[in-house]
């Protein structure tokens, strides 16, 4: 309650143009990421040919980005209201704190989980459904949360002063923790972007030697038939694709949470590094950095999850497609049965 009645003065200034920008924006994100999320768990709910643990594994992914949507955007978006000032409680700093490391890591872990699916089903696709059992399957999606939980929960208490304040509230909500945040950004981030970064790679060499392979097989087959431009063109077009799709989704990945990472272990370790009080001149540019890779690309990352899924993945799109058309029409007919109650009657 001290921090709040210290903060009052800021937090009864009204927010500044640019904050207000910020928290638009802000919003629309948080709606983005709830009607995409929402979408795809609603759609893997209706559709039984979607039951599969792969499609699970993508509803897995839009709950933890639903989780970021709802526990930790809110907090931002009233942060950013009262121009970048805590003026909530300390214990719902904490509680912040948490959430947003919780949510962060079931998102990454799920983005891990779904390329070790991809390479357990390239690697050994006529084994593929006996290793990923029933079984298995719901082994492997609640060690992601159980993952997320335990690297989250061991943030409740501080790391490099064992009797120092949990968190500070005086310019913002964080936590004083350096070992902590190297442990976080190390274990939260940058191994399940080793396993995703690996996994790919490997699909897609696997993916370039299918298409070589093909090409010697129509060779042999039709030995006297030259390769003509165009299958030339087909082949390059295949591996073009198979490059586009995997960079769009590890680069996505890389480009939302990388500098937020990096930005972190600097600010842990460099106190006078990005900091705006030592370096008045920079202080535009840092505050750029800060907004930019630290409170914006993280939480797009959330939001776009679902189309980038939605888009690369036919079978999930067609069902999408499907689902609202559904919907669509059970909203027409009943609004049809409203309209003309006789033909409902007579009927």
């Amino acid at each position: 309650m001290a921090n709040v009645t210290a903060a009052g003065d800021f937090c009864a200034q009204p927010t500044s143009a640019s904050f207000v920008a910020q928290a638009c924006f802000l919003v629309f994100i948080t709606v983005t990421t709830l009607l995409g999320n929402l979408s795809v768990c609603l759609t893997v709910l209706l559709n039984s040919s979607l039951h599969t643990f792969t499609s699970y594994l993508v509803a897995s992914l839009a709950c933890s980005d639903l989780l970021v949507a709802t526990l930790s955007l809110p907090f931002r978006i009233s942060q950013t209201l009262h121009n970048t000032r805590w003026c909530l409680s300390e214990e719902a700093c904490v509680f912040w704190v948490w959430a947003d490391l919780f949510c962060c890591c079931a998102s990454i872990g799920n983005l891990a989980l779904i390329s070790v699916d991809r390479f357990l089903a390239t690697k050994y696709p006529l084994r593929y459904h006996l290793i990923v059992t029933r079984k298995t399957s719901w082994l492997m999606l609640s060690s992601v949360w159980i993952y997320s939980l335990i690297v989250a929960s061991s943030g409740l208490t501080n790391w490099t002063v064992p009797s120092g304040a949990l968190v500070e509230t005086n310019h913002g909500c964080y936590k004083p923790d350096r070992y902590f945040y190297t442990f976080a950004a190390i274990v939260g981030f940058f191994l399940p972007l080793s396993i995703i970064v690996c996994a790919y790679c490997y699909i897609f060499k696997i993916a370039l030697d299918h298409v070589r392979a093909i090409s010697k097989i129509t060779m042999i087959v039709l030995p006297s038939i030259p390769q003509s431009k165009e299958n030339n063109q087909t082949l390059f077009k295949q591996q073009l694709k198979a490059t586009k799709t995997l960079a769009i989704v590890v680069g996505a990945f890389v480009i939302c949470w990388m500098p937020t990472f990096v930005i972190i272990l600097i600010q842990s370790w460099c106190q006078s590094c990005l900091n705006s009080q030592q370096n008045p001149k920079l202080k535009g540019l840092f505050s750029f950095i800060n907004v930019a890779f630290v409170y914006t690309l993280p939480n797009i990352n959330s939001a776009i999850n679902p189309f980038i899924y939605v888009v690369f993945s036919k079978d999930l799109r067609q069902a999408v497609i499907k689902t609202f058309k559904g919907l669509y029409q059970e909203i027409c007919d009943i609004r049809s049965a409203r309209t003309n109650p006789e033909i409902t009657s007579l009927t």
